[in-house]
């Protein structure tokens, strides 16, 4: 991923940030075009799935003369993928034509005040209350991110009144719209205190939870799948060539196994996180990064004090955490990194985080 033309400059937060370009469409920048084409793809993976899912109930289903508990299992897999798919619809998918065009406009920071949050949405007041918009897929590590620097950079709203907002260090466009001013709503206090003691960052603690928790998630639906593979090999095994029936079990459990392997330290983050004393910057050039939807590899060269040139490897580098990487030039990390081990990743005072091996 190639540097912005714009020069990193400190943000609200301690250290400098990932920042749309400020000089040309925010849709030529790297990250966020990365970002929209994995937006664009996340419904037909969601409907592959459905398909997926269904076809294989209506198979246990049939093989066992009647729904048992592994076929419900799939079933209701089936049916949370679609609520999934409904709420990406809703949230997403119908803003990505507006998105697109949008994203052909040149960014301008504003200022804004947060005056109203309910679940993924806040509202924010820009220009002293001059128009509101709602935001959506605001978490509430974002927003804090947002109250903390009471500025976001925003395309639009246009005749439709639609916009996108950006926050500092997240390459993420986020869906708005102009709505009337709401009225006696509550807002969160401000508790992004950020602290250089990594245990003390509390933005980037909480983001290292969400990630450990969406880890678990995914661990989880590899076990169900694992064990309806058993069922499925046990109801309808009889009927499929011998090495087929046991080629697709092996397969399964080795692929379940990878996983796993693969997400442990990425479940220790919380813990790596709150181990270290302080965090720590490296010189840092991205040599290369397979982008994926949970993080793909990503390598780096880190240049030591004493001018000795490091690779590092992130197994599960997210877009956020790359941007900021390419944008800086820098590499943060949680203590001091020690050869052949994990440490934590990431971007002192945001909820930006991933491990990475040095």
């Amino acid at each position: 991923m190639s540097e912005t033309t714009e020069q990193p400059v400190l943000a609200a937060g301690p250290v400098p940030v990932w920042r749309p370009p400020a000089d040309r469409p925010a849709g030529q920048d790297n990250a966020v075009a990365v970002t929209m084409t994995a937006l664009a793809k996340a419904p037909a993976r969601m409907v592959r799935s459905i398909l997926l899912l269904a076809g294989s109930a209506l198979v246990l289903v049939l093989a066992s003369r009647g729904i048992n508990l592994f076929s419900g299992l799939v079933l209701a897999m089936a049916a949370l993928t679609l609520v999934s798919y409904a709420t990406f619809q809703a949230r997403v998918g119908q803003w990505l034509p507006a998105m697109r065009r949008l994203l052909s406009g040149v960014p301008e920071r504003v200022r804004v005040r947060v005056v109203a949050h309910q679940g993924n949405q806040t509202v924010l007041a820009v220009q002293d209350g001059a128009v509101h918009l709602r935001v959506g897929l605001v978490t509430s590590g974002l927003r804090q991110v947002i109250q903390r620097a009471n500025e976001v950079w925003l395309i639009g709203p246009d005749a439709n009144g639609d916009a996108v907002v950006f926050a500092d260090a997240f390459p993420v466009p986020l869906p708005a719209r102009v709505v009337p001013a709401p009225t006696g709503a509550t807002v969160d206090p401000l508790d992004a205190g950020t602290s250089m003691h990594p245990a003390e960052d509390k933005l980037a603690v909480w983001g290292a939870l969400r990630v450990r928790a969406r880890v678990r998630n995914s661990l989880l639906s590899a076990l169900v799948v694992v064990l309806v593979v058993f069922a499925a090999y046990g109801l309808v095994g009889d009927l499929l060539p011998p090495g087929a029936a046991v080629g697709a079990v092996v397969g399964v459990v080795v692929v379940s196994l990878m996983m796993l392997a693969g997400s442990r330290q990425v479940l220790r983050l919380p813990t790596l996180l709150r181990a270290a004393d302080q965090w720590t910057s490296f010189p840092v050039v991205v040599q290369s990064w397979l982008p994926r939807q949970a993080g793909g590899p990503c390598r780096l060269v880190a240049y030591l004090p004493d001018g000795t040139q490091v690779p590092v490897l992130l197994p599960r580098a997210t877009v956020d955490v790359v941007a900021n990487i390419s944008a800086t030039g820098t590499l943060w990390v949680a203590g001091t990194p020690q050869r052949g081990r994990f440490c934590a990743v990431g971007v002192p005072g945001y909820p930006i985080i991933a491990v990475a091996r040095v």
